[in-house]
């Protein structure tokens, strides 16, 4: 980042729309570099540009740049931007690599965070580790600084997934270790770009006002549980 000018922190892996701790995850990042580099821009790489750009209008808050990152348009970009960082090593022009909206997205930032939750675990399937794996490459490949912010990573014990894990996790600048048990994962990688930090999902910044409306909501000396959403729809298929 450079003192002349506000940075531009690229978020991928984590849409607003998708669910409550993904959208906590988003904002977690944007409202910290707000309030830590006042005029810092957010570009939001997302898979639902279109349902993402409905919720950030309906909260409120500060509008980022968001790019489209669906599943077929990241994977185009990840295979233009297959050349690039060594083009950039040898100090050739990307030309044409460039063009690409993703990857000029990511070439005008000073840091991606990529907020993927459970990422590089076994059994979750061959799509979704592939997925995972081009996530995370792709602004990497392109030319970007990409910090993995904290969230549950492992285990990697299976050759397929233990593969993409050595291939990828080594590129991202910084991983940041949700917990004990993600640390000793990493560690089982021979990593050393890991750093212990709390879970991302509870750091976005509350107001008074959130504060306010949650002590309404319990009873006095009450417990109030706010489920993801993935347990609401549960409670309410089941008719808890």
């Amino acid at each position: 980042m450079t003192n002349d000018r506000p940075p531009v922190i690229g978020v991928i892996g984590a849409a607003v729309s998708a669910n409550k701790g993904a959208a906590s995850m988003y904002y977690a990042v944007a409202e910290t570099m707000a309030s830590e580099h006042p005029g810092a821009e957010i570009v939001l790489l997302t898979t639902y540009p279109d349902e993402d750009r409905t919720v950030l209008e309906a909260s409120g808050s500060a509008m980022p740049t968001i790019v489209d990152a669906s599943p077929v348009t990241l994977l185009i970009a990840f295979l233009v931007a297959l050349p690039i960082r060594t083009l950039d090593a040898l100090g050739i022009p990307v030309g044409p690599f460039g063009a690409n909206r993703l990857v000029r997205a990511v070439r005008r930032t000073d840091v991606v965070v990529d907020l993927a939750g459970i990422s590089f675990a076994d059994g979750r399937g061959i799509p979704l580790l592939g997925y995972n794996s081009v996530m995370s490459l792709f602004p990497y490949l392109a030319g970007g600084t990409v910090v993995k912010a904290s969230q549950a990573i492992g285990p990697a014990r299976t050759w397929t997934t233990r593969t993409a894990a050595r291939i990828v996790l080594p590129r991202m600048q910084v991983i940041c270790a949700r917990g004990a048990r993600t640390r000793a994962h990493l560690d089982g990688l021979g990593l050393d770009n890991v750093v212990d930090a709390a879970d991302i999902a509870f750091l976005m910044p509350m107001g008074d006002s959130h504060v306010d409306e949650a002590r309404s909501l319990a009873p006095q000396g009450g417990l109030l549980i706010l489920p993801s959403s993935v347990v609401q729809g549960y409670a309410e298929t089941a008719d808890v």
